[in-house]
């Protein structure tokens, strides 16, 4: 999955074919088609793995976390530009460009309907857990001054 997920950031899912991904695996076309059998279900597999997976470790951090109001800041920043300060590396390391990462799920959005719901979930998710993380007392004064 993590050659389509390249592709499909690199090309755009709708400009990569099972041709491309087959060719980059060395591999046949059947060995794609026996896990997924359509397209569509590779693209669902590949936005649960490397888009859903991505936003639910990135809210735990800051939630599970009792870092300061400048730390989550820049924690939040880098993360989202995939670099990870607690670790010193990538987040999501099958990615070479996190512009077309964002492309990627801008286009799918727009272009597919099934997934939709999955970016409206991440965007509920990270708003409730955004919130939460803010809450205390002391984040809001800070916020404030």
């Amino acid at each position: 999955m993590a050659t389509s997920f390249k592709l499909a950031c690199e090309k755009g899912f709708d400009n990569m074919s099972i041709k491309d991904i087959t060719f980059d695996m060395n591999s046949s076309p059947g060995a794609v088609y026996y896990h997924f059998d359509t397209k569509d279900k590779l693209l669902k597999a590949i936005f649960k793995k490397y888009v859903l997976e991505f936003f639910k470790d990135f809210t735990n951090k800051i939630i599970n976390n009792k870092w300061d109001f400048d730390y989550k800041l820049r924690f939040m920043f880098n993360y989202l530009v995939n670099y990870d300060i607690t670790t010193g590396s990538p987040v999501i390391k099958d990615c070479p460009d996190f512009r077309d990462y964002y492309l990627f799920i801008i286009s799918c959005f727009h272009m597919h309907s099934n997934i939709k719901k999955y970016v409206n979930e991440i965007a509920v998710e990270l708003e409730n857990s955004l919130k939460k993380s803010f809450q205390t007392k002391k984040t809001r004064m800070r916020i404030l001054r």
